[in-house]
């Protein structure tokens, strides 16, 4: 009989306490985090995505509440251009 080389490490009782105690607090600042976001940051937003709400924007209110800024879409504009640029130098060299 072969005998395996030990591959885990079992911590002592202590490290183990420590350990979950760890991730116990993570656990619970997690759900308490999110918990003030539910009822304290979106509890007033949810309406703002119902289709009647939705459907009650003008034009320009829609236009400004779901595009991106300017700087952005000039960003997203010249990353196309090198996108373009650069599929036509792979295209020319697989040639």
């Amino acid at each position: 009989m072969v005998d395996l080389p030990v591959l885990i490490s079992v911590p002592n009782g202590e490290q183990l306490d420590e350990d979950i105690e760890v991730v116990a607090m993570k656990t619970f600042m997690d759900n308490v985090c999110r918990q003030v976001v539910d009822r304290h940051i979106l509890a007033d937003l949810r309406h703002i995505f119902l289709p009647t709400t939705v459907m009650d924007f003008t034009g320009d209110e829609l236009l400004r509440r779901a595009s991106e800024p300017q700087s952005q879409q000039s960003h997203r504009v010249s990353y196309m251009e090198l996108v373009r640029g650069l599929r036509t130098i792979l295209a020319e060299s697989s040639r």
